[in-house]
């Protein structure tokens, strides 16, 4: 592979599984994988191409904190709530593992959602993209997982801009 990519990972553990965004050049893509073992299949298949890529990954582990804007809401989904932040927790860090013993932690930018920044909508994103003359490959809507992918994608692109400066 001759260029490098640039990939953001919104992991989570949920039935219509994650995203992902992935620069190439001056296309920016998105997909979606059904679970962590489709998403380490991605890896590893990167890896045996020899691929030069970078990836920014939102780690929930790295902000133990369940987010609720209803704590007055029932112990029960409270702890519904607590569960689903500790799967999201457990498959972030799995997924920055699978990373790391593949490419390295040099090629890992691992970031928490605080880090992460607050969301953008789908037509801010695309002024952004517009600035940095990359092309978004979607006929459809993004989804806010897909928003927030691409969002660590060019993250991924603009450090690695910054630490070749």
């Amino acid at each position: 592979m001759d260029r490098k990519l640039f990939i953001g990972v919104d992991p989570a553990f949920r039935r219509n599984g994650f995203a992902a965004a992935i620069i190439d050049g001056d296309t920016l893509q998105t997909k979606r994988f059904v679970d962590l073992i489709d998403f380490v299949f991605f890896v590893v298949s990167l890896h045996n191409m020899n691929a030069d890529v970078v990836f920014c990954i939102e780690n929930a582990n790295e902000q133990n904190v369940t987010f609720s804007r209803a704590w007055a809401q029932s112990a029960a989904k409270h702890a519904r709530l607590s569960r689903n932040v500790g799967a999201n927790q457990a498959v972030s860090e799995l997924a920055c593992s699978a990373i790391k013993r593949l490419f390295g932690e040099s090629r890992l930018i691992s970031i928490s959602p605080k880090g992460k920044g607050q969301k953008i909508s789908e037509e801010y994103l695309k002024l952004i993209l517009k600035s940095m003359n990359i092309k978004l490959c979607k006929s459809r809507s993004l989804s806010q997982d897909e928003i927030d992918a691409a969002k660590l994608a060019i993250f991924a692109k603009n450090r690695a801009w910054a630490q070749k400066s």
